[in-house]
């Protein structure tokens, strides 16, 4: 069984009911979290998962809203005794002021049980992070205010194709992730400056030939994400909804 969960659905500014915007993804081989804001441990327990379990973490671009529970998510395997490999994803800007952070904590001077490896990516077209059995997983870098990863998860076994564009304006590159994607999880910030409103994030499903929309990196107030999902119908006519925290699609390989 494959599950794919939304951790948290807000933009920048969250709130009690909607986290920063992450993700989990649970095979029958991984546990891979797609972002790092906030307190993990909790936020992973709630939702039945133990943290020391977390066999990949991806992270789209440095903003706070997407890195900022890093090195608290980091110490806290140490304490709790994780012993496996961690293996980390991202651009290579990206992995490289994650270890500038580290080190303001001297994380090379912790006695860890377990080791961190860092795979950076190169982003310059759609490319292979890894491709095993149970998921293929391609990222490409997107069009952000800073350097930021956009990822496309390929399923082999049941054929299934999952996208996320992470904090995006539109452009082509995002367009291509989401090709024929069963689902693809768009941000609709607004039509701000290297954001996405959530009728542009319709027009974009329509041309990349997408099945379901889900609008995540949203105001939390539920009255304007309603708003958003009437904006994104008038450009896309599949199944939309705005996503919010707890949303989990679930199915067989």
């Amino acid at each position: 069984m494959t599950r794919w969960t939304v951790l948290g659905s807000a933009h920048s500014v969250a709130a009690p009911h909607a986290a920063n915007t992450h993700f989990l993804l649970v095979t029958s081989r991984r546990v891979v979290l797609i972002d790092c804001p906030g307190p993990m441990f909790p936020r992973l327990l709630t939702m039945g998962v133990d943290p020391k379990g977390v066999t990949d973490l991806v992270l789209t671009h440095f903003h706070p809203d997407h890195v900022s529970g890093l090195v608290l998510f980091l110490q806290n395997l140490w304490l709790a005794g994780r012993e496996e490999t961690l293996h980390i994803y991202g651009l290579a800007d990206t992995l490289e002021r994650a270890q500038r952070l580290l080190s303001l904590f001297q994380w090379e001077r912790w006695t860890r049980t377990y080791e961190v490896v860092f795979h950076p990516v190169e982003g310059g077209h759609l490319e292979p992070l890894w491709q095993a059995p149970d998921v293929h997983l391609y990222g490409v870098q997107i069009c952000h205010s800073i350097p930021t990863l956009g990822l496309r998860f390929v399923f082999p076994e049941s054929g299934r194709v999952l996208a996320y564009s992470a904090d995006t304006a539109p452009c082509e590159p995002v367009e291509e992730l989401a090709r024929g994607a069963d689902w693809l999880f768009h941000e609709a910030t607004g039509a701000f400056a290297h954001h996405t409103s959530a009728a542009q994030a319709g027009e974009l499903a329509r041309r990349a030939g997408v099945r379901h929309l889900f609008l995540v990196h949203t105001p939390p107030d539920l009255d304007a994400r309603r708003r958003l999902e009437a904006e994104a119908r008038q450009t896309f006519q599949g199944p939309v909804a705005a996503a919010w925290d707890g949303l989990t699609l679930v199915w067989e390989p």
